[in-house]
């Protein structure tokens, strides 16, 4: 099994505020204090929302949770469709940015600033202004009032924005304490079990595998109502009768990372992990069948994300004056590079994942390749285009024909709405035989990749 130790769990969980509470603080500025008053008054607000709901359709599942979780943020967030969540640090939301609409991204202070952005990917100032953009939906771990004023100091700047706090646990906290007081009951029964059999057996750990197996059965009754609250109590149960005490505590641990943390900080956004994390999990599955193998779809391919990334200087600026080179992306080319990183990794997968990850010469081939293809494909288009097009406006007359008068059918549509139909929709299907699926997305991103070039282009142009 993967050696044990909070350096291969993911950075940000749920179930370590109890922790944070007793941290003291010297002095918090005024204006915290209101921060956190009025993110308590937002969170009571959300709660009775959540209630009313509640109370109208008491049978929840994980989807609607996710429906109910996001009500909590409204006030703060607008949510887009594709929104990613990086359930470890180790994929950073520079790289999630060019594939998806949104990013949900816990924040926590750290030692200094350097340590900080190291850890979230962003510095505190980028956060804060993709933040204003609504592209990253920063979600801060903990109560304001908790930050030593260093960590004020330099997160200063993204708290002046005011995100919301995580409100989930406030929830999550009202759950326990009024719905699932016989689950946190059994939990701090089966943790007081965990830590006593540690305790004893501390001697055969090395010391940081013995701290973390004390810690994970220190959050033991959060970990155990956190997956009832989800929805996933049998399998907690079903851990419970089958091992021993600190081996239960470890295994609910990593089920609140995998299962519970995507819909309580997540908001039931797309889960993201490295391939790393994907094959941690999956050892741990087959190790204990009760843990559920996760797909391979969660993982993002840093390695494809960093390529594209840099090749087509993928960058999302800080700079106000390049904020329309961000939205032109966002319209016209999100999508096709979501999908050029999906057929890429794809290609890469089907040769020599390894060598691509080890070495990285295997992502340049793949990529040339499909470079190569696109001068055969860019004559494909061209021939179906043309044949098409007229094909298409002889079969649009003739439906015409059936419904209503010819003449005025191509002059309702317009001439261009049908060739826009023609070129968008149907050529590049046909252009599909014979080439495989990474070409296709490759033409179609440059496709519209090439006019946000010339956007850059016209902008570093107009600047002194």
């Amino acid at each position: 099994m993967t050696k044990i130790g909070r350096d291969v769990l993911p950075s940000h969980d749920i179930l370590r505020f109890s922790s944070q509470k007793e941290k003291k603080v010297v002095a918090v500025d005024p204006w915290i204090t209101e921060y956190e008053a009025e993110e308590l008054e937002m969170i009571r607000k959300g709660l009775e929302k959540i209630s009313d709901r509640i109370s109208r359709s008491p049978e929840l599942g994980a989807p609607s949770l996710t429906e109910l979780f996001r009500i909590l943020y409204e006030d703060k967030f607008q949510y887009k469709t594709l929104i990613a969540f990086p359930l470890t640090s180790d994929v950073s939301p520079k790289l999630l940015l060019p594939f998806y609409e949104q990013v949900v991204l816990p924040v926590s202070p750290a030692r200094n600033k350097e340590r900080f952005t190291s850890v979230h990917g962003l510095t505190p100032e980028e956060i804060a202004h993709l933040y204003s953009r609504n592209r990253v939906l920063p979600i801060i771990l903990g109560d304001p009032t908790i930050l030593t004023e260093k960590d004020a100091s330099y997160m200063g700047v993204l708290l002046e924005k005011k995100p919301p706090i995580l409100r989930t646990e406030r929830w999550l906290r009202f759950y326990k304490e009024e719905k699932g007081q016989k689950h946190s009951k059994r939990g701090k029964r089966l943790s007081e079990n965990a830590k006593a059999m540690i305790e004893a057996a501390k001697s055969d750990f090395p010391e940081r595998t013995a701290k973390f197996l004390m810690y994970t059965a220190e959050v033991m009754d959060e970990s155990y109502v956190s997956l009832y609250f989800c929805g996933f109590g049998d399998l907690a149960d079903r851990i419970v009768e089958k091992y021993a005490p600190p081996l239960v505590a470890y295994l609910l641990f990593v089920l609140g990372q995998l299962l519970v943390n995507p819909t309580l900080i997540g908001l039931g956004a797309a889960t993201q992990i490295p391939k790393e994390g994907f094959e941690w999990f999956n050892q741990i599955h087959r190790s204990f069948e009760e843990i559920p193998a996760i797909s391979r779809d969660l993982i993002f391919p840093s390695e494809i994300g960093n390529f594209l990334t840099s090749c087509y200087d993928l960058t999302f600026p800080t700079d106000p004056s390049m904020e329309i080179v961000d939205k032109a992306y966002r319209d016209k080319a999100l999508s096709k590079a979501r999908r050029l990183l999906i057929e890429f990794d794809r290609a890469v997968l089907e040769g020599d994942e390894n060598r691509a990850v080890k070495k990285g010469t295997h992502l340049e081939e793949v990529y040339r390749e499909a470079v190569e293809a696109l001068l055969t494909l860019d004559k494909r288009v061209e021939k179906c285009r043309w044949a098409w097009n007229s094909v298409m406006y002889g079969a649009i007359g003739l439906l015409g024909m059936l419904s209503t008068p010819p003449g005025g059918l191509l002059a309702g549509l317009g001439y261009r709405v049908a060739e826009k139909k023609v070129t968008d929709l149907v050529v590049p299907k046909l252009a599909g035989i014979g080439f495989n699926p990474l070409p296709i997305a490759l033409w179609k991103f440059k496709k519209e990749f090439r006019s946000i070039e010339e956007l850059k282009a016209d902008l570093r142009k107009t600047k002194p």
